[in-house]
């Protein structure tokens, strides 16, 4: 295999993790009304996944790691709760053979009207 060969594969390689998969987020049209969730009763939860490139070229888990976090977050909200507000943050450290790149979610949580939640 000659260096063009090879420097062709890598390319096309690291071009394939420059994708990652698709993330609905609840669709605003289909939230409750504000009228229906108690605002002042609200929490706050937080969830967080990393991924890393390793000598810049090698991404490990970097495409994923919002869906994973979401996810994370997800699986603590109940079918009588709606998430009302959702930050997202992007944080980068340098490690010794690349930069490790996390996403944090923080969303705040309030729970449905009764009356709301059994019409459903």
């Amino acid at each position: 295999m000659g260096i063009r060969t090879f420097i062709t594969i890598l390319i096309l390689l690291s071009l394939l993790n420059c994708s990652s998969g698709y993330v609905e987020l609840h669709d605003p049209a289909k939230l409750p009304l504000a009228e229906n969730y108690d605002a002042s009763k609200t929490r706050m939860l937080e969830a967080e996944d990393c991924g890393s490139h390793i000598l810049i070229l090698f991404p490990v888990s970097i495409n994923t790691r919002f869906r994973k976090a979401y996810r994370k977050l997800m699986n603590f909200v109940s079918f009588d709760e709606v998430m009302i507000e959702l930050s997202i943050e992007e944080s980068w450290t340098y490690i010794l053979v690349g930069t490790r790149y996390c996403t944090t979610l923080r969303a705040k949580i309030a729970k449905v009207n009764e009356t709301v939640s059994e019409k459903k």
